[in-house]
């Protein structure tokens, strides 16, 4: 299938998520004509797109914006094509060598570019610059913070409207239900499979995978870091205390987010991908085109340098895992 097919493709039964709603990431390797495609088919499900100035030290990517000739255009463009399908903007500062002058210099841009903010999502120790240049736009706390605990949830200034939460928190409801109830909103990012242990961003993901891949094997490691399409309808979709989600999409092409997002929002990891590219037995978990392999529902997960996961036997780790968080509903780590 095609990446324009997978964009148009629909689901035959979406899931009613009682209004909440997918943030993406700007990626460059999509086209104008692709994001179009994208919008037009999924828009009703996309509350916010979120981007980066160029330049070096407002990049969490590398990669990013590489390849195209005229970087400015590009991001003007997509962010006005957003906004005409009532997307919103969400300046993201939150690459850890920022200082207060590429704050100001990050300001400057959207200014003179048209595309200030409706939302601005930094670090915590960012709060301060970015309340002085965007004292009316909300705030979000990213997930670069690793808030994972409830002395983390304490911790978080009050100019923050909402906590985007990742690694070990993307599979502790009570942590939820905490910050909701501390007066956050809380955006659940689903895609990454970032590690668990992970003392913080950035760090190299391929060195943390192969550790912890050794230490609990690749299959329990990979269950425990990701969310399935059909464990988020069981447990995130209508979680009351999840107010919308994050996919991790800045490096990535149409065909990759079509995937990733038409299948959260059907609740089935084989609705919208039905096996492997490459005919053998079914393997919802690996999505390879070309030289391009994903694993779709665990971005960081690198599975070119993995062996073939078993599906059958994550799911069983999966169950495991749900069986002791829900027993354990309201045990959250310390620290």
């Amino acid at each position: 299938m095609s990446g324009e097919c997978a964009a148009q493709n629909t689901p035959q039964r979406i899931l009613d998520l009682n209004g909440k709603k997918f943030s993406i990431g700007l990626s460059s390797f999509l086209s104008y004509a692709e994001y179009k495609i994208l919008f037009e088919k999924w828009a009703g499900y996309i509350d916010c797109i979120y981007f980066s100035p160029p330049g070096p030290n407002f990049q969490t990517r590398h990669q990013l914006y590489s390849n195209l000739a005229d970087v400015d255009k590009f991001i003007v463009s997509i962010l006005n094509l957003a906004k005409a399908y009532n997307i919103k903007q969400e300046l993201a500062l939150n690459n850890e060598c920022l200082t207060y002058k590429d704050i100001v210099i990050a300001k400057t841009y959207v200014v003179l570019h048209g595309i200030y903010p409706d939302v601005v999502v930094c670090n915590a120790e960012f709060i301060d610059w970015v309340s002085r240049a965007f004292p009316e736009t909300p705030k979000r706390l990213s997930v670069r913070s690793m808030v994972r605990s409830r002395q983390a949830v304490d911790r978080v200034d009050r100019r923050y409207s909402e906590i985007v939460m990742g690694t070990g928190a993307i599979k502790n409801p009570a942590l939820w239900k905490y910050a909701k109830e501390s007066g956050f909103k809380v955006r659940v990012l689903l895609n990454s499979a970032c590690d668990f242990n992970c003392p913080k961003c950035p760090v190299t993901c391929n060195e943390r995978y192969a550790e912890y891949d050794q230490k609990m094997g690749i299959n329990n490691h990979y269950a425990l870091t990701s969310i399935l399409p059909g464990e988020f309808k069981l447990y995130y979709a209508n979680n009351r205390y999840i107010d919308n989600f994050k996919l991790d999409t800045r490096n990535f092409r149409l065909d990759y987010i079509a995937y990733c997002l038409g299948s959260y929002l059907c609740g089935d990891e084989k609705a919208m991908y039905g096996g492997r590219r490459d005919g053998k037995a079914a393997e919802p978990l690996i999505y390879a085109k070309g030289s391009d392999v994903y694993a779709l529902w665990g971005a960081h997960s690198r599975p070119e340098n993995r062996p073939l996961l078993d599906y059958a036997e994550i799911i069983r780790f999966k169950e495991k895992y749900w069986r002791k968080i829900w027993k354990d509903e309201y045990a959250i780590p310390a620290a």
